[in-house]
């Protein structure tokens, strides 16, 4: 079937792993967490070999670790990827790692999606492969695999859900424990499907996994967001760099804050009914009472369901590039998105397009370089807001 590998019954799993044309046939399987791999054993049965099915971000870089000589095979270049996988199956885990299985429904045949990684966009844009499957494959069961802080994203149709309680660092690791517990699991089905889990699927509506709507542009009402981050500032690129190396932090993040609050002003004093947020991860500083304060020291499920209705209310969010625009982009009405200048290459992939027609997509969510200045931002997003209401009408004369 397209986009899955078949993994149970084994001795017919006969994969494309490494680009090459090379057919793989497996002695067992390895639940590494963020991969799953074929195994080869020795003559004693002691695994030898892994290798990546192509799935996630292995799709397009596959990898081979021998376990005895300590090799590794692969693309060079991708050693975000490469590196966690080798230290982690040469080192493995003994830490124990407790599964919540929550059984839905039964099914004998089954699509496993495997939304483990230790990045939070990769792990949401994984499971949004779930509309995909549930639209074309109907007749197999789906089982997502999830870290825990986003089960509340999970959509409904789903035949089990399977909960691992770890934070992103923790997922570089392989967990003995997590990779036993996942072939037990397995041991209930007839036949297993591995989703590809396509790293940027386009296929999804938002609503179905925040049970919120996306932005109704219909309200009357202005809200502009900025979504906060603490890691990656509004600033020129090198010059946040620098600050951060020189212990600055706390002065480059008042900086920040000085020039969200003048962005802000500027489009206050051309809509001066406009309402203004500031939202995401991290509370350093205060804001004017005139701009609600909705950033959090950590998220819950509490804390995301709320910010994301902020989000669905917010006329456009402006933030810097990153997973953390995903969500926002997602359900607000238009996106600002700040390119870092070593992000270009990254563009367009934080963004969840909403909208069908180009020529308004184009229109909805604008990419300008991070150190674009105040006045020209505010201008963009005084022109956005402007001419909301002409620019669809102009659009759809002819239809």
């Amino acid at each position: 079937m397209k986009g899955m590998v078949q993994i149970k019954p084994l001795e017919e799993c006969s994969v494309v792993c490494l680009g090459d044309g090379e057919k793989i046939q497996a002695d067992a399987l390895c639940w590494q967490g963020i991969h799953v791999g074929t195994i080869r054993k020795d003559k004693t049965g002691a695994a030898r070999l892994f290798r990546d099915l192509p799935i996630g971000h292995s799709a397009h870089w596959a990898y081979e670790v021998d376990l005895h000589t300590q090799q590794l095979v692969g693309p060079f270049g991708v050693e975000w990827l490469s590196s966690p996988l080798f230290n982690s199956l040469i080192h493995p885990s003994s830490d124990k790692i407790v599964v919540k299985r929550e059984i839905l429904r039964t099914e004998r045949n089954v699509i496993i999606l495997n939304c483990l990684d230790m990045m939070y966009g990769h792990c949401l844009l994984k499971l949004l492969n779930a509309s995909r499957h549930l639209e074309d494959n109907p007749e197999r069961g789906l089982v997502v695999l999830i870290p825990s802080f986003l089960r509340w994203l999970v959509p409904k149709g789903m035949a089990e859900i399977w909960s691992v309680p770890l934070g992103l660092k923790a997922m570089k690791a392989y967990y003995i424990s997590l990779d036993s517990q996942i072939q037990s699991f397995c041991e209930d089905y007839d036949s297993i499907w591995l989703s590809e889990a396509f790293s940027h699927p386009s296929r999804f509506r938002i609503q179905d996994y925040t049970r919120i709507l996306p932005h109704d542009f219909t309200k009357g009402e202005n809200l502009v967001t900025f979504i906060w981050r603490e890691d990656r500032l509004w600033l020129p690129h090198y010059t946040a760099k620098k600050l951060r190396k020189a212990g600055l932090q706390s002065w480059a993040l008042a900086w920040q804050k000085k020039k969200i609050i003048k962005l802000f002003q500027e489009i206050r004093r051309r809509f001066p009914e406009t309402r203004f947020a500031v939202a995401g991860l991290g509370v350093a500083g205060s804001f004017p009472k005139w701009i609600a304060d909705c950033r959090v020291a950590c998220f819950d499920e509490a804390s995301e369901k709320v910010t994301a209705r902020l989000y669905s209310d917010s006329r456009i969010v402006i933030g810097i590039h990153g997973s953390n625009m995903l969500l926002p982009s997602g359900l607000a009405g238009m996106t600002i998105d700040l390119m870092p200048g070593d992000k270009w290459q990254c563009l367009p992939e934080d963004i969840l397009f909403q909208e069908p027609d180009p020529r308004m997509a184009a229109f909805r969510y604008r990419f300008i370089p991070v150190s674009t200045g105040l006045a020209a931002t505010a201008q963009m997003a005084t022109s956005m807001l402007q001419q909301l209401q002409a620019i669809p009408m102009f659009l759809s004369e002819d239809t």
